[in-house]
């Protein structure tokens, strides 16, 4: 006799299957709440995992010190280019009053040079004493001139330049000094000599 066979008066009983296995292959399964791993795919109802965001980065802060000496080389800078400036403007307008008194020497206009001469020059030089100069030393400094040395002066409130010529004429290198003194923010001209040899600054 079947022992599996039923009982008469019972239900007939289906028979016992095994247990099915699932087809393909099968993902792990997540807790609920925990993200899974960062390069896996998310399954259906799972959360999606956060992007990391990058923390920003730390500035930089200059050392105290390092500012500081910084400010100080500008402030010393600034002074220098404040002083080359106004020492060159001083030099550009002393030099334009002396090149204008050297071209009335060449041209021996004694007129217009006396107009650019100083009131201390014009009470020790009358204008027929600087003309008679001009006789003796227009003819000698003909030729291109070039200014050598120019420097200007400040002291015990006098400011006061000095420009040397260098002249090619015919017969040879002729050298003029010009000294010239600001009166009344007005550069004049002061004295003037000339020679044959190089000349020397004197202030």
């Amino acid at each position: 006799m079947d022992p599996n066979a039923p009982m008469p008066g019972q239900p007939m009983q289906p028979p016992m299957m095994p247990p099915q296995q699932p087809m393909g292959p099968q993902m792990p399964q997540q807790p609920m709440g925990q993200m899974p791993p960062m390069g896996q795919p998310v399954m259906p109802g799972q959360p999606m995992p956060m992007p990391m965001q990058p923390q920003p980065a730390a500035k930089k802060r200059f050392p105290r010190w390092l500012l500081i000496v910084l400010a100080a080389v500008a402030v010393l800078i600034v002074g220098i280019v404040a002083i080359t400036l106004i020492v060159l403007s001083a030099t550009s307008a002393a030099s334009s009053i002396s090149d204008k008194f050297m071209k009335d020497v060449q041209t021996n206009d004694p007129q217009a040079a006396y107009s650019l001469t100083s009131s201390q020059f014009q009470s020790a030089t009358s204008e027929s004493d600087l003309a008679d100069a001009f006789d003796q030393v227009s003819p000698a400094l003909q030729g291109d001139f070039k200014d050598t040395n120019v420097k200007v002066l400040t002291e015990s409130g006098s400011t006061q330049a000095q420009v040397i010529y260098e002249v090619s004429t015919a017969h040879g290198k002729k050298y003029v000094r010009i000294t010239l003194e600001k009166v009344s923010g007005t550069w004049q001209v002061l004295n003037f000599k000339s020679s044959d040899s190089p000349l020397e600054l004197t202030i």
